[in-house]
């Protein structure tokens, strides 16, 4: 069962912490409007990436994937999970 697509997110309990979402632009599974505007009723809202021409396995976009995950930690303050 896939929350998000399924249901439109209805249930899904956004986090309460910085997050990050990544999707690709073709996904069917988790589609970039329906994630965003999911995303946008949770406070803080959190990051969404859409990778374009990706589906949801990020065939082929990897490198996007691992970039916008990296980019994501990276702005994390050192100790801030402490």
């Amino acid at each position: 069962r896939v929350p998000v697509a399924a249901d439109s997110g209805v249930g899904l309990v956004p986090p309460a912490v910085s997050a990050l979402f990544v999707t690709g632009e073709k996904d069917t599974y988790g589609p970039p409007e329906t994630l965003r505007r999911w995303a946008a009723s949770a406070a803080p809202p959190p990051e969404v990436v859409i990778v374009p021409a990706a589906d949801h396995f990020f065939a082929g976009h990897l490198d996007e994937l691992e970039s916008a995950i990296g980019s994501f930690l990276a702005a994390i303050p050192v100790g801030a999970a402490r």
